[in-house]
């Protein structure tokens, strides 16, 4: 019940200030940031500026890009443009997130969901590998 409650006091104090959550990753160094607008470009650590991409909006849908091992909670299918693995993101729905969280023993991601995630698309090579790590709290 309490985190029904604080759940909807965030989303309700997120909307009243302004818009919802969004997913911004740097195309140089990879960066991922979730935050209403974009993100300060200052001291990218690749090279000078960051070069933020709007991936989408913060959602119920877990998403990882099999080419630079990015996952994201997004609303719908993210931008596939700026991977920083070059030229577009290749990503793939590995399901809805949840309270459980799941860890490749291939590439080592760890993500939240509702029940074992799709294995399409690894980053290390062909197929995720998941293991239930544990309830999140």
């Amino acid at each position: 019940m309490i985190k029904i409650i604080a759940y909807c006091l965030t989303f309700s104090l997120l909307f009243s200030i302004g818009g919802a959550l969004r997913n911004y990753q740097c195309k140089k160094c990879g960066t991922l940031v979730r935050a209403g607008s974009t993100p300060s470009s200052l001291n990218c650590p690749a090279r000078g500026s960051h070069s933020w991409q709007n991936l989408g909006e913060v959602g119920e849908e877990n998403y990882c890009c099999k080419k630079c091992g990015t996952c994201i909670e997004n609303r719908r299918n993210p931008s596939s443009l700026g991977c920083p693995a070059g030229n577009s993101h290749s990503w793939n729905h590995l399901g809805r997130v949840g309270d459980i969280t799941y860890q490749c023993r291939k590439c080592g991601i760890a993500i939240r969901s509702q029940r074992t995630p799709s294995s399409l698309g690894c980053p290390a090579g062909s197929s995720h590998s998941w293991t239930k790590l544990g309830r999140y709290n």
